[in-house]
């Protein structure tokens, strides 16, 4: 079995993967995205890993525009699609609700509590750019949770 993690909120895909990894047989693989805050990146959590990844950390350049507007046509969808199962967190629903392969939610926060509702949290986005970006990621993420084969919550 294959399995694609993606959504390192807080290091939490790259810990379940590095877990699975050392101690499965599963083929398991992380995808990141290049842009991802520090904090949300391995070697956050394992420095020797800087510039280091093993072969089944993926990195991937995803545009922001195209996560806005068509997640339909992002990479990663190709991605995710040459894995068995689909682990997603943070941003991760938008894109697999267009897999044809099953995927769950593995939520970690505010993908659950304030992404997908907006315009309950306007005092969270700064300015009208910010606003209309979570607005519209806000629509995609309830809309995928619709989508999920599961939801998984802590």
């Amino acid at each position: 079995m294959r399995i694609a993690l993606y959504g390192n909120v807080a290091n939490n895909c790259y810990q379940i993967a590095n877990a699975l990894q050392s101690y499965s047989d599963i083929d398991v693989h992380l995808c990141l995205d290049t842009r991802e805050k520090s904090a949300f990146l391995p070697e956050n959590d394992n420095p020797a890993l800087k510039d280091n990844y093993p072969d089944w950390i993926h990195e991937l350049a995803l545009n922001p525009l195209n996560t806005l507007l068509t997640p339909w046509r992002s990479p990663l969808i190709a991605e995710l699609e040459r894995y068995d199962f689909i682990l997603v967190s943070g941003f991760g629903p938008v894109f697999a609700q267009f897999l044809k392969k099953p995927w769950c939610f593995y939520t970690t926060g505010a993908d659950l509590t304030l992404t997908p509702f907006p315009a309950d949290f306007l005092f969270y986005y700064p300015t009208l750019k910010s606003k209309l970006f979570h607005f519209i990621i806000g629509w995609w993420q309830r809309r995928a949770m619709h989508h999920a084969m599961e939801i998984w919550t802590q």
